[in-house]
Formats: structure tokens, C-alpha cells, sequence
């Protein structure tokens, strides 16, 4: 019976660009299931602002677009069909529900208000049973940590304070100068930044050709090396490879450039010339694809320079995959249609037209 999952399997999309199923809510509201129950329920007479869906209350919390109101739908069990709802509504001048967290471990609801005050509930009842006063501004975000059991709440004042579910003390303020951390300043503009999450790194590259490894946790910079030549200016484009253990750039010179990014080394250099002005490069299976700017041409390049081939868009759409010959030598992209997108399998180029490969 869940062969196709939770939804109809007539709704999901006959052909999805992504590597997962999809389906639009809008065609699940013409489609039930068979095999599970599937019903509507009017909420509110509000544009709704925020849904969460809470597993452990088994229910739905609804903010309104107005945050004058919040409604709690508690789901029917499987043989039941009635639903029960529970309205929370602000009080005088005040926004109470600008957004809405569960803390499972103490079974309370947190919601945040357009004062800057967290306000604390149980379900099932609509009185307010605590009000958290920190931030100065409205609440925009609120996260709680099943692990550390603790909340995080953002605001527009642009802090962040931890909430402890013990006695919901704030036991840490990161204040605007820890939250916009400025990692250094030069004076050539920059063209291109990636971040490491693994490693916790921030790559810049700035116009002068100059790739600086920033620490993210202090802010300073650990590794900086040049990925250009003295004679060579301009924008440099740059990535990881898919398992984001080297960095690839192009620069105004077209060579691609492999390079370990904690010391600076130069891992080698590709014997294909690509475009000078890079768009996008996409790193799959040991291969490199490369789009650039004004160029009909994408780039299929081995990560070792064994094997390129190019992917060429065609106004018949007849011709795909050229090979290259033994000697590397690839035919340089003509000027055409700008490349506005690349991803695994598919680009993007004007005039509104996908090219699927």
C-alpha cells in the first residue's frame, strides 16, 4: 500500500529535473489517496505565515500573516475523522506570533512576538504561561535543539540568544559584531567566495587573482596564495571538486588549476583551454563540466586530462557530444547565446530554452 508513499501516485510529476519525486500542492488538493486519509480543514480567515508540523503533539501549528493569531490543528487519529483546533490570539497593541517552536523534553510551545518577547504555552491551552523579554525587536526565526535541548531565537535587532528550557533562562547573547563577522578587508573587489563546512573554511578570491583561506570561528586568515600570473587580471571563478578536497579555478587566462587549499600547492593544470569568462563548473565523477559566458559550448573534461569532449548547444538541436582529439586540442567556443546556468544534467540559455543532457 505505500509502494508510492504517503501521496497518490497520480500527483507526482511524470518527469522531475531533480533526483527525488515531486509533486505540487496544488495537485494534491485534486488527488486523494486511497491508502491514507486526506482531508481539508479551514484553519483561519488569515494568510498563512508559517506551518510547523510538530510529531510529537502530532499536530499542526499555523500562524496567521497578520501574527495576531496562531491556531493549533491536532491531526485525527486513523480511525477518527474530526479535527480539533485551538485559536491563540494576541492582546492588546501586540503581535504575539510572528513564528512558533516545540519544546518536546517540557511539551511547551514557544512563539515569537513583534515586541521582541518570546511567549511561552501549553497546548490545548490558549493562555499565555510565561513571557521571555530579551530582544528589542520582532522575532523572526526560533530553532530548538533536541540535543542540547535548548532554543535559539533570531530577531530583526539582529541578535541571537540561546534559551535554556530550564526555567527558560537566556544563557548566551551573540550580539551583531559575532553574527556579521567582517573576515578581513582588502582593497581589490572580490569575485567569488566558497565555504568548507567540513573544515569551516570561507575562500575568497578577489579580481587580482589572490585566494585568501579564512577561519570562520576567529575570523582570521590561515592560508593565502595567488592563482594567476603577474600579466593575467580579472575574475576568477572557482570550486570544489565533489568529494571538496581540492579547489578548481579558471582565470582570464582559461587554464582550469587544481590546488590544495590548505597550503596553496598547485596540484596541476588542465592541458584544455575553456572560456575566460567561467559561469559555472560542476565537478562529477572525476569530471569537470564548464559553461561560460557568450559560448553555445559546455565542457566535459576529465579531472586528469585524459579525456575532454564538448557539449554544444545547436540551434537544431540535433548535435550533442563532440570528442576531442588525443592531443587535447578542443575547439574554442564561438561567441552565442549566453550560458545563464548549468547543473548535472540540464542548462539554462536565452531565449527561454533547456537544453537536457
Amino acid at each position: 500500500k505505500t509502494k508510492h508513499g504517503l501521496f497518490c501516485h497520480k500527483a507526482f510529476e511524470q518527469i522531475s529535473l531533480q533526483k527525488y519525486p515531486t509533486v505540487y500542492v496544488s495537485t494534491l488538493i485534486r488527488h486523494d489517496s486511497i491508502n491514507f486519509q486526506c482531508m481539508k480543514v479551514h484553519a483561519f480567515n488569515d494568510v498563512c505565515s508559517q506551518i510547523r508540523y510538530f510529531p510529537s503533539l502530532h499536530s499542526i501549528a499555523i500562524c496567521g500573516n497578520s501574527f495576531k493569531t496562531m491556531v493549533v490543528v491536532a491531526l485525527p487519529k486513523p480511525t477518527e475523522t474530526d479535527v480539533s483546533k485551538e485559536f491563540y490570539n494576541s492582546e492588546a497593541i501586540f503581535d504575539f506570533f510572528t513564528c512558533v517552536e516545540y519544546a518536546p523534553a517540557v511539551a511547551q510551545l514557544v512563539t515569537g512576538g513583534t515586541d521582541g518577547s518570546l511567549r511561552v504555552w501549553f497546548p490545548n491551552n490558549t493562555s499565555c504561561i510565561e513571557t521571555l523579554k530579551g530582544h528589542d525587536k520582532p522575532i523572526t526565526n526560533l530553532m530548538y535543539n533536541t540535543k542540547d535541548q535548548m532554543l535559539i531565537s533570531l530577531s530583526e535587532d539582529k541578535n541571537v540568544r540561546v534559551w535554556s528550557e530550564v526555567g527558560w533562562l537566556c544563557r548566551q547573547i551573540l550580539a551583531n559584531s559575532d553574527i556579521t563577522k567582517c573576515l578581513g578587508e582588502g582593497t581589490d573587489p572580490l569575485c567569488c567566495v566558497l565555504y568548507h563546512s567540513f573544515f569551516r573554511r570561507v575562500i575568497s578570491c578577489c579580481q587580482k587573482g589572490e585566494v585568501t583561506v579564512w577561519d570562520i570561528l576567529t575570523g582570521n586568515a590561515v592560508v593565502q596564495f595567488e592563482v594567476t600570473s603577474s600579466n593575467t587580471n580579472g575574475r576568477t571563478f572557482m570550486s570544489f571538486d565533489e568529494q571538496q578536497q581540492s579547489l578548481i579555478t579558471v582565470c582570464q587566462d582559461g587554464k582550469l588549476r587544481r590546488w590544495n587549499f590548505s597550503n596553496g600547492k598547485e596540484l596541476g593544470v588542465h592541458p584544455v583551454t575553456v572560456q575566460k569568462y567561467v559561469t559555472a563548473i560542476v565537478c562529477i565523477k572525476d569530471r569537470v563540466f564548464v559553461s561560460g559566458r557568450d559560448s553555445k559550448v559546455i565542457f566535459d573534461l576529465d579531472i586528469e586530462g585524459y579525456e575532454s569532449r564538448l557539449l554544444k548547444h545547436e540551434d537544431s538541436g540535433r548535435e550533442g557530444i563532440k570528442s576531442s582529439k588525443p592531443s587535447h586540442h578542443v575547439q574554442q567556443p564561438r561567441p552565442s547565446v549566453p550560458v545563464t546556468g548549468i547543473g548535472s544534467n540540464f542548462t539554462i540559455y536565452k531565449p527561454n530554452k533547456v537544453q537536457i543532457w
